[in-house]
């Protein structure tokens, strides 16, 4: 059971465009790309599209733009998102040949630097700037 199949159980228009567009932004993640913009420039890049099954020639097959990455992000549903965490801790806790007792998450938080009247920013002291510090729920 992948991270596609749980989102696209859900949505049974889903086709193999949508796997693709869910594999781009995964492997982008991977990469350290989580800034959906980045999707303008790495649509074309010879690796992402090996990836993610296009042929990697110039100018052909360019993976997804930004706008198309936002929209698929912003169709996952609550349900979809807690199925894919489901997902992670049952991949995590198969990794053991006996399941742990406990699992401690220490989780750090991360600024993430606003502009504007954004909403829920707020001033951090240490480098004088608004930020938002990330929801894990």
């Amino acid at each position: 059971m992948s991270i596609v199949w749980k989102i696209s159980e859900t949505h049974p228009r889903s086709n193999i465009l949508e796997r693709q567009l869910i594999s781009q932004r995964i492997y982008q993640i991977a990469g350290g790309y989580e800034n959906t913009n980045d999707s303008n420039y790495l649509r074309h890049d010879p690796i992402l599209k090996i990836a993610c099954e296009r042929v990697p020639r110039p100018g052909e097959e360019l993976l997804a733009s930004q706008p198309t990455i936002s929209r698929l992000e912003n169709q996952i549903s609550k349900g979809e998102l807690a199925a894919i965490r489901r997902l992670f801790v049952e991949r995590f806790i198969q990794s053991y040949s006996q399941a742990p007792k406990e699992i401690i998450l220490d989780i750090d938080g991360w600024d993430a630097q606003t502009y504007g009247h954004q909403q829920l920013s707020l001033f951090h002291g240490s480098d004088r700037t608004p930020n938002v510090l990330p929801s894990t729920d």
